[in-house]
């Protein structure tokens, strides 16, 4: 539904190229449809893509489901796991260590993002 959302978007914007304001409009949809998370954040876009760039497009994009939305979410939730300190504290570092890893992985793997990357490391630090 979302590629569908896209191509009647392009197509608008292409044939009411000799306006200004469908370009407009199709081009904030489209960001928006590539960053969008949740329905919720779609609405007042797909209203607006209804009333002045597609009609078509405003329907698919109001009927859209947060599962065609899934492959936009790349947060992923690191909780802290629960400190494992002894009496020398070596198990707690260990698994520092553990964590500070799994985290740069991630980023290294697109997963998360550089800033991300780094608020992430600040909370794994701060329990030192």
């Amino acid at each position: 539904m979302k590629t569908a959302a896209k191509i009647f978007i392009i197509i608008s914007m292409v044939v009411g190229c000799w306006l200004i304001f469908p370009l407009i409009v199709g081009g904030i949809a489209l960001s928006r449809l590539n960053k969008a998370t949740s329905k919720d954040e779609l609405v007042g876009v797909a209203i607006c893509t209804l009333l002045f760039c597609n009609t078509i497009a405003g329907i698919l994009m109001l009927c859209m489901s947060d599962d065609d939305l899934r492959e936009n979410k790349k947060t992923v939730d690191v909780k802290p796991e629960p400190n494992t300190t002894s009496s020398t504290g070596n198990a707690n570092t260990e698994e520092i260590t553990k964590r500070l890893r799994q985290l740069e992985d991630m980023k290294n793997g697109g997963i998360i993002t550089e800033e991300e990357y780094k608020k992430m490391r600040e909370e794994i630090l701060r329990e030192i």
